[in-house]
């Protein structure tokens, strides 16, 4: 269960499914230098409590920056990675009111957000990018890995590696 910060039983037999059937058995156990990268947002609860799936070892948990630093829901701890832009976002918005299509085709709409769930985007996101920036050389795992734990980045203590847009 969740408030006894024990892991779901379920999401790691399918984290575990996945490495199995993508990457053949790991030796190391760390999915993050394979062909499979899961990134997950660490929660919006002001907490250091382990959030799951952000806190399996297999996965880059991600927490948000505001303009001027760690953003103030933004939970944190030695299980979070990384950190990202996650404050007054603007993104797309399906606003499903009188005049709205419902097929999509009439879309018109942003809003301003803010949460862990748009920092962990950009986190996969850059590593996509780099990845690809690449040439797709190497394994995916192996880009988070550098992109994570490479000398010179800013990290914030319980954040982790900032992490921003290429």
């Amino acid at each position: 269960r969740q408030d006894e910060d024990d892991p779901p039983i379920a999401i790691a037999a399918a984290i575990a499914k996945i490495q199995a059937r993508y990457n053949g058995v790991a030796t190391d156990g760390e999915l993050i230098r394979d062909r499979v990268v899961f990134v997950a947002s660490a929660g919006n609860d002001a907490s250091c409590r382990p959030n799951w799936p952000a806190s399996f070892e297999n996965v880059i948990g991600v927490g948000a920056l505001g303009s001027n630093g760690p953003a103030w829901f933004s939970n944190y701890g030695p299980w979070v990675n990384a950190c990202a832009p996650g404050v007054d976002v603007v993104s797309t918005f399906f606003d499903l009111g009188d005049k709205a299509c419902h097929d999509g085709e009439d879309f018109d709409g942003w809003a301003k957000w803010s949460g862990t769930s748009f920092s962990g985007p950009i986190v996969a996101a850059t590593i996509a990018w780099e990845w690809m920036y690449r040439d797709n050389q190497g394994l995916p795992g192996d880009v988070a890995a550098w992109l994570l734990d490479r000398p010179g980045h800013f990290r914030y203590p319980g954040l982790g590696t900032v992490v921003t847009t290429p």
